[in-house]
Parts: C-alpha cells; structure tokens; sequence
C-alpha cells in the first residue's frame, strides 16, 4: 500500500503541475547510456540555463543542449523544464525538501544495485555542495514510511548530505555507500575540497567557460569534457595536445558516468558535439574544441 503524500507536498505538486514521473529525468540519452554500459541507474535533474544557473557560462551558451534531442518531443520537455525552474526559483526550501524525497524514491526503486546515480545539473550549474536544506519532522515521517529509511528532521549541508547521511532500515546501512552524485562543471569556484573529501560528489571540468577551466582541471587532477566537431562516424582522437599538453582522450559518449574514469591525471573526455536547433556552424567551430 503506498503511503499518502504530505499536504505540503500536495501543494507544491499541484501548484507547479510536477509530479515523480515528471520530476527526474530518466530517458536522456545522456544516462540511459549509463544503466547499459556502467550497469548504474542514473536520475537527472533538468533545470533551466539561465544566467543565473549558468554564471560561468562563455562559448557554450549559444550552442547549449537545452535545444538538443528530438524536435517532435522539444517544446514539452522545455515546458516542464520551465515549471521545475520557476518551482526552484519561487518554492526554494519546498522544491529542495521535494528533491530530497525523490531521491529516496529513485535509490529505493534500486535497491540493491552496487550504486544507484544522481545529476543534479543537467543543463545548469548550481553549486550543490553549498546549497543547505532543513527537512522537517513531516517530511522524514513521510520518508520512513514510504521507503523505510531513517533520516533526522535537521539542516544539512546539502542535499547531497542528506541523502548520504540517511540510513537504510532494510540492512541498517548508511546510504552514502550506495549513491554517487556527479555532475560537470564550467565554474572554478565550485568547493573542489568539500565536494571530494566530503561528499564524494564527483565533478568534471568542461569546456567552453569563461574561464580558464582547463587550467583548473590540471591544477586538482581532474578530467576535461570538451566537444569536437566530428561526425558520429568518426572517431574521436586517442590523443589531443591542447594548449601545448598532450592528454589522452576518453569517449565520453560511451557513458555519461564519468566517476568510474581513471582520475590520478587529467584526461580530455571527448565528445562528439551534439546537433542543436537553430545553431550555426560558426557558433558551433567557437565551442569545440577542434
């Protein structure tokens, strides 16, 4: 028997037409790709690319993959987009209270995989680590009920913190073990410390900022995403010098899960760049990489 909503809950769903099945993003090709060849259901959360979501945003704004998948199905998904947006910007304390409990709704659906997955920035770029959230007494009643997990009604750090700290009532276990958060980034004030010493929130430079992210990317040993300009049928260099380094190149369209990559050094995680609607070949050239 499910377990009623909270009436805070309720409101917000109805208030912003979000539901679970709309919330996370479940069929992008970006993660699919990750229960099939790294065996890791991953959850997305697809938010909107606006300035403030997307502070350091250079190159890749005029080509963002906001615009890209398949056209027949691109005004609805940009429609939900846009509620979960304004349900982030306009019920911040609920929508990230609401993003705690769907992120037991997806580890619990999984239960019992090695690792079940999160990306928090699909197309933006929000500091996670930073963002604090107070979950109340109504809320972790509801989630002990309803996944039969244990969580205290405090602030946490993050939601990232949250979710680890909880324990699983099924085996009495932490469920920090079981869950990787990962995301890429073009910030260079993201706190690289806490998200890896801390939260083992796993984050990959890309490029395409305005700023120098891969000087960023050499300095902590972590990998470089960028995009070349090459046909699907082509493959992607085994090597690439940028900036005078040569690096080794991973197939970043293998997988989209990139804590499984060998970070003792930096690697260029390459990608075939991605068709986008109404993009021009010049602003496309302006973002690749070569």
């Amino acid at each position: 028997m499910s377990t009623k909503h909270t009436q805070t809950f309720k409101d917000f769903q109805t208030k912003h037409n979000l539901s679970y099945s709309n919330f996370f993003t479940f069929s992008n090709p970006k993660v699919l790709k990750n229960e099939k060849v790294s065996e890791i259901p991953t959850a997305i959360l697809m938010l909107m690319n606006t300035p403030k979501a997307c502070p350091a945003a250079g190159s890749c704004r005029s080509v963002c993959l906001i615009t890209s998948g398949n056209p027949i199905y691109l005004d609805n998904k940009i429609k939900c987009r846009i509620r979960r947006n304004n349900a982030f910007m306009s019920d911040y304390s609920i929508f990230l209270r609401y993003l705690v409990v769907n992120c037991f709704r997806h580890y619990t659906k999984h239960r019992g995989t090695d690792k079940v997955g999160f990306r928090l920035n699909g197309v933006s770029d929000y500091k996670w680590e930073d963002l604090s959230v107070k979950l109340t007494a109504e809320d972790t009643d509801y989630i002990k009920k309803a996944f039969n997990i244990f969580i205290e009604p405090i602030r946490y750090g993050s939601v990232i913190e949250a979710v680890q700290k909880a324990i699983d009532l099924n085996d009495n276990k932490l469920i920090r073990n079981s869950v990787q958060f990962y995301d890429y980034t073009k910030r260079i004030d993201r706190n690289f410390d806490k998200c890896k010493n801390e939260l083992n929130y796993h984050l990959t430079l890309s490029h395409g900022s305005k700023h120098d992210t891969f000087k960023k990317a050499l300095e902590l040993g972590l990998n470089y995403a960028a995009a070349f300009n090459l046909k699907k049928s082509q493959e992607l260099p085994k090597q690439f010098t940028y900036k005078g380094i040569k690096l080794n190149v991973i197939d970043g369209d293998v997988t989209d899960y990139r804590p499984l990559d060998n970070n003792n050094k930096t690697n260029i995680v390459g990608l075939h760049f991605k068709i986008v609607v109404n993009k021009d070949n010049a602003k496309k050239l302006n973002f690749c990489i070569a």
